[in-house]
């Protein structure tokens, strides 16, 4: 028996106001916050979902590959900077560091 989705008309409304352009949209502000990739994320799924199954999505646009590429040498430049402050501030600990994860991938590779 086939039970009618209580959540339904909540997500139809929500669907709606996803596909409404967003200047029409009250209270949203020009930058998302950092709550928004959350939301971004169910996006990114809902527009996958709507290409693989031939659906038209507002939100569709060609994703700059030269921007992301740019954005993810930005993020290791910067965790390769605090990784060298860390060594820095700290050299016996980080050597110590290093050699305890050379004994755990050599127990690992050797056990193959």
């Amino acid at each position: 028996m086939a039970r009618k989705n209580p959540h339904r008309a909540e997500l139809d409304k929500l669907q709606a106001e996803l596909a409404a352009p967003a200047a029409g949209r009250p209270g949203r502000a020009a930058k998302p916050d950092a709550g928004d990739a959350g939301r971004d994320r169910g996006v990114a799924h809902s527009q996958d979902h709507a290409r693989d199954h031939g659906e038209e999505h507002p939100g569709n646009h060609p994703v700059d590959l030269a921007t992301m590429l740019h954005d993810f040498e930005d993020t290791l430049s910067d965790a390769a900077e605090d990784a060298e402050d860390i060594v820095i501030s700290h050299p016996l600990a980080a050597v110590a560091a290093a050699f305890l994860l050379g004994l755990v991938i050599g127990r690992v590779v050797g056990r193959s």
